[in-house]
């Protein structure tokens, strides 16, 4: 094994340093020529090609991957995760993942790499999958007449998932899929209603997909929640009108600690946020940045939910890790209307100070708020 074994390893470890190195390239393709041992393989159990394709951050140098194959190196091989080199080709990043030119050499790569025995379905994370995840759709409807499987998964995510949730993944990617036999799951429809794609939702309805209110996904969100997200009034009052239980109402998502209602309010969806009140969901707490439904109103410049969710028993004492209360919020963005209505309710004042003294005020001026400042000055 000796040198031979050695240089090849030296071979592996110069392409993940570098890959735009033409001086390194040249000393590789020496030691394909010097004939080094094609499979060896590196503390991650992947070969010279795996890398060249998996460990590149900027543009697969296609050439030297071409070389390899040439030379003999085996397409059909997994590293010690079970990827294989067809999943990891498909699923190669970088800035240039919409370049026409580029994937078309990608495209042709892996028309090769399948022809010299990589499998179209193997391992823990799909090829098809990896293809949707990059949005590669050329490339992913190949696969899928090459009998990839519609129903893989890359990213921990189906692929049916990840082409209804994103917004730039075409429409007939998505019906590519369902045609191939992903199933159109309450799931997938979730990602599509959060993303606010209409065709999509409308689509994967046609195909059987249905609305669940009492739906959760393992994060704690709901389509309540979805429907916030993206703005979608008619779906919430559809999913308000078969009376969801309390639990679904005052479902949180785990990470954001946001409810329907907290959702609505901080992506400024005020004709929500008010239907979902009429609902009577959870009124108290706060999100993971302690931000109540006062200060996610006043942080969206809804002025004209600040009064409604005082009368629904919002907390007008309650401040943020920065002890910034709601009017604090406004002033610093320069919502003088919510400003003006945080005021009228008598529970803020402009000289309230937070955990680094500022006050309401020296916000409102530090950001040139003057109309903001004048409130002030009235109060």
């Amino acid at each position: 094994m000796g040198s031979e074994l050695v240089d090849t390893v030296g071979l592996i470890n110069m392409l993940n340093i570098n890959q735009d190195n033409e001086e390194r390239i040249a000393k590789v393709r020496r030691l394909i020529a010097g004939g080094a041992d094609l499979e060896a393989r590196d503390h991650m159990g992947r070969t010279a090609l795996h890398v060249i394709i998996q460990g590149c951050m900027g543009k697969i140098p296609m050439g030297l991957a071409h070389d390899l194959l040439d030379a003999g190196a085996r397409a059909d091989v997994a590293d010690d995760r079970g990827e294989s080199i067809l999943t990891a080709a498909a699923g190669a990043r970088g800035e240039h993942f919409d370049d026409p030119e580029y994937n078309a050499g990608l495209l042709e790569l892996v028309q090769r790499l399948v022809a010299a025995g990589s499998p179209v379905e193997n391992g823990p994370e799909s090829p098809v999958a990896a293809a949707v995840w990059i949005k590669r759709e050329a490339l992913a409807l190949w696969l899928l007449e090459q009998g990839g499987s519609a129903q893989g998964i890359y990213q921990g995510r189906p692929a049916i998932e990840t082409a209804a949730g994103d917004l730039r993944s075409p429409l007939s990617l998505l019906e590519a899929l369902m045609n191939a036999g992903a199933e159109p799951s309450t799931m997938a429809l979730f990602e599509a209603v959060q993303a606010g794609r209409a065709e999509a939702v409308e689509l994967l309805l046609e195909r059987g997909a249905s609305v669940d209110a009492s739906f959760q996904t393992d994060d704690g969100r709901t389509f309540l929640h979805a429907a916030a997200k993206s703005g979608d009034l008619a779906l919430t009052e559809e999913i308000l009108a078969t009376k969801p239980k309390k639990s679904v109402l005052d479902a949180k998502h785990e990470r954001t600690k946001r409810t329907a209602l907290m959702l609505a309010l901080h992506e400024g969806h005020g004709a929500i946020a008010l239907r979902l009140l009429d609902a009577k969901p959870k009124i108290k707490g706060s999100d993971n940045q302690r931000y109540t439904v006062l200060h996610l109103a006043a942080l969206a410049n809804l002025e004209g939910l600040i009064q409604p969710l005082l009368d629904r028993g919002a907390e007008p004492d309650k401040v943020d890790y920065d002890k910034r209360s709601p009017l604090h919020i406004a002033a610093f963005h320069g919502h003088a209307k919510v400003a003006r209505a945080l005021l009228a309710t008598g529970h803020y004042g402009p000289d309230q100070a937070d955990r680094d003294g500022d006050t309401p005020r020296k916000l409102a001026k530090l950001n040139g708020h003057d109309e903001v400042l004048a409130l002030f000055d009235e109060a």
